[in-house]
C-alpha cells in the first residue's frame, strides 16, 4: 500500500502516468482473479419492495476495485468489507450505503459504471498530502463499439451465481476496459461531463440542483447551465429530472415498492410533486405507468 500511494503521488498531476499506474492496477486486479482466493465479491441482487431504508443505488452495475483502506457495503441484509486488490460488483438496483477506512491516512480505489450509451469511470484518492488532489483525481469515459457487451457481461455478474461464469465474466470485462482505458485529470475534462458523473451519483439526493452541482464543480449556476446546455440539448434542470424518471421507471417496473418509496429513492420528498413531474415526463400518473406495464 506504501509502494501504490508513493506512485500515486508521483503521478497525480500526470495523465500518462495516471492512465500507466491505473492499467497495472487492472492488470493486477485480472491476475488475481485467477487465484483461487480471488477476492472478487457479487452483492446479492435485492427484490425492491416494502420500505427501502438503504437509499442509494443505480440504474446500472458499478464496478469498484480497492486500492489502498478498505471499502465497506451495506446492502439489504449483506455486508461486504473490500480490501485492496478485490473487485466488488453492485448489480442493477441494488441499495447500497458506503463507508470509507482509511489506511494511514490513506484511500484510493477505481470504479466504472454505465450510463447511458457509455462506460464512466474514475479514480479517487484521499491522502495527507495537501498540495497533491484529492477526491475523483482522474476520469473519463468510454463508447466503445462493444458497449452492449460490456454491458451484458456486467448484467451476467448479478444474474448468475456459478463462480466460474462469475470469473469469466468479471476477467473479460476488465480486459475490454483495460484496452481502451484513457485518463484525463479530472479538471482537463468538459464541466458538462463532470457534472453528468456527479447526477449519476446523487440522483437519490434531495439536494441534488443546478446550485449544489455548481457549488461542488466551483463556478456560478447560470455558467454551468449555459455550458450543458451547449452540449447536451437542454438544460441541466430537465437533464436532472429526466434521469431521475428514468430511475423511476426502472423501480416501477422491476419492483414492488410503494409510490411514496420510489419517490424518496428517486430524491423527491414531496410525493406529490413526483407524480407530477413523472405525469410531465411520461404522459401518465406512476401508478397508470405500473398498471400499464403489469398488463403488457
Amino acid at each position: 500500500m506504501k509502494n501504490l500511494m508513493s506512485q500515486i503521488k508521483s503521478v497525480a498531476h500526470q495523465p500518462a502516468g495516471l492512465m500507466s499506474l491505473t492499467q497495472s492496477l487492472l492488470n493486477a486486479a485480472i491476475q488475481h482473479l485467477n487465484h483461487p482466493a480471488c477476492g472478487l465479491q457479487i452483492a446479492a441482487p435485492f427484490q425492491l419492495e416494502g420500505n427501502a431504508a438503504h437509499k442509494h443505488l443505480h440504474r446500472y452495475p458499478e464496478i469498484f476495485i480497492q486500492l489502498a483502506g478498505s471499502h465497506e457495503f451495506r446492502t439489504p441484509g449483506q455486508t461486504i468489507l473490500q480490501k485492496p486488490g478485490e473487485v466488488v460488483v453492485i448489480p442493477t438496483l441494488t441499495p447500497h450505503q458506503e463507508t470509507r477506512h482509511p489506511a494511514r491516512r490513506c484511500w484510493c480505489h477505481w470504479v466504472g459504471m454505465f450510463q447511458e450509451n457509455r462506460f464512466n469511470y474514475h479514480l479517487t484518492v484521499y491522502h495527507p498530502w495537501p498540495h497533491l488532489p484529492q477526491g475523483i483525481v482522474a476520469a473519463n469515459f468510454l463508447i466503445p463499439e462493444n458497449y452492449l457487451l460490456l454491458r451484458e457481461l456486467s448484467e451476467e455478474l448479478g444474474r448468475n451465481t456459478e463462480p466460474a461464469t462469475q470469473l469469466a465474466c468479471m476477467k473479460a470485462l476488465l480486459q475490454l476496459i483495460k484496452e481502451k482505458l484513457e485518463f484525463k485529470p479530472n479538471k482537463q475534462l468538459s464541466i458538462s461531463h463532470r457534472a453528468r458523473t456527479l447526477i449519476v451519483q446523487s440522483l437519490t439526493d434531495p439536494q441534488l440542483s443546478v446550485s449544489s452541482l455548481a457549488e461542488q464543480l466551483g463556478c456560478h449556476p447560470d455558467y454551468l447551465s449555459r455550458e450543458f446546455s451547449k452540449t447536451n440539448g437542454r438544460t441541466l434542470r430537465v437533464y436532472i429530472r429526466d434521469q431521475r424518471m428514468l430511475l423511476a421507471s426502472e423501480l416501477l417496473h422491476r419492483g414492488k415498492l410503494e409510490i411514496q418509496d420510489v419517490a424518496r429513492l428517486c430524491g423527491y420528498n414531496d410525493h406529490a410533486y413526483f407524480t407530477a413531474e413523472f405525469r410531465r415526463a411520461n404522459g401518465m400518473t406512476p401508478s397508470v405507468f405500473r398498471k400499464k406495464i403489469r398488463r403488457d
